[in-house]
């Protein structure tokens, strides 16, 4: 399970070798965070991952349950990164700048 943040919110992408899923196709899945049946990009449902210890991932044959360990601080760290780093710059934010002598 992987969290990335773009300008039009929270994107989860999910993946494992023994799912016999078609490559490139999308799946309809329901997303639940404790009590909170909502989409990524609702800031509702963003505060019940920080709250919860698990996601359920509904399918139409199964529910994934995702253990969630330390997501507050995680989805901060995120949130961080993107706000510091997300309109595109000149410079790498992950090189030192040359200093100037």
């Amino acid at each position: 399970m992987r969290f990335t943040h773009n300008a039009t919110g929270l994107n989860l992408t999910m993946s494992w070798p023994k799912w016999k899923l078609g490559r490139g196709l999308n799946y309809l899945v329901e997303l639940a965070a404790g009590s909170s049946v909502l989409q990524l990009k609702d800031v509702r449902f963003v505060e019940a991952l920080r709250l919860t210890d698990a996601l359920d991932v509904k399918g139409e044959g199964t529910i994934i349950k995702v253990a969630l360990a330390k997501s507050t601080a995680g989805l901060d760290l995120l949130e961080v990164c993107y706000c510091r780093n997300g309109s595109a710059t000149k410079t790498n934010p992950f090189v030192a700048p040359t200093r100037k002598l």
